[in-house]
């Protein structure tokens, strides 16, 4: 059995974050909207005034540090909890978090109604896959020395 630690959890952490934050920009080729979480993120905490690239930046930041967090929190307390391989755990781990995120950021800070449905509709799919895509990355990449 492998327990990776912190140096596994933050590389996991940073590479499952951008993978999702990647997919999030291509969700329109498949019909979804598309999530750019780094200029959502930086418009909360930047001035109107700061630039775009200024506002992504911060943003990126916020979204990259928040991923490390939710990968150390899956390596030394969830995962060890949760059924079946490595993709699995990070997966279900990636849907508790877009339940958590969808009932409250979306509602309460960027506005957009309860999973951004005040969007569009289809947002709330592509909150739940964003997770989802973000979860099995973590799970395959912090497990990948995993053997059962």
């Amino acid at each position: 059995m492998y327990r990776g630690g912190v140096g596994a959890a933050i590389w996991s952490g940073v590479l499952s974050t951008f993978v999702a934050l990647v997919a999030g920009y291509w969700f329109p080729a498949v019909g979804l909207p598309i999530l750019d979480l780094p200029v959502l993120n930086g418009a909360l905490v930047v001035s109107p005034e700061a630039s775009i690239s200024f506002v992504w930046s911060v943003g990126a930041l916020q979204l990259f540090g928040g991923g490390v967090v939710m990968a150390l929190l899956y390596a030394f307390w969830v995962q060890m909890n949760l059924p079946g391989p490595g993709w699995l755990r990070g997966m279900i781990w990636g849907g508790v978090l877009a339940v958590v995120v969808g009932l409250t950021v979306f509602p309460l800070l960027y506005r957009g109604g309860l999973f951004g449905v005040d969007w569009d509709g289809r947002t709330a799919v592509a909150v739940i896959a964003w997770h989802l895509i973000w979860g099995g990355v973590l799970g395959v990449a912090y497990h990948k020395r995993w053997t059962h």
